[in-house]
């Protein structure tokens, strides 16, 4: 199955949300599903694309970043 998880922060950055859907996708790569997470590209040092875990990591560029 193809899966696409979106979250506005991701791995690296630390919090509950973003700890809660990395366990989801690792558990759903494991399984063999093709998981994808979308997320925000909030720092430019990390890359716009990855693959880490089992599962694919594609960060979009943003505008603004409240924090």
């Amino acid at each position: 199955m193809r899966i696409v998880q979106v979250t506005p922060f991701f791995h690296p950055h630390a919090g509950g949300v973003e700890s809660h859907v990395r366990g989801i996708v690792r558990e759903l790569a494991r399984e063999g599903h093709d998981v994808t997470v979308v997320t925000s590209r909030y720092d430019r040092s990390l890359p716009a694309e990855g693959q880490t875990e089992g599962y694919r990591v594609l960060r979009t560029r943003t505008w603004v970043v409240l924090l």
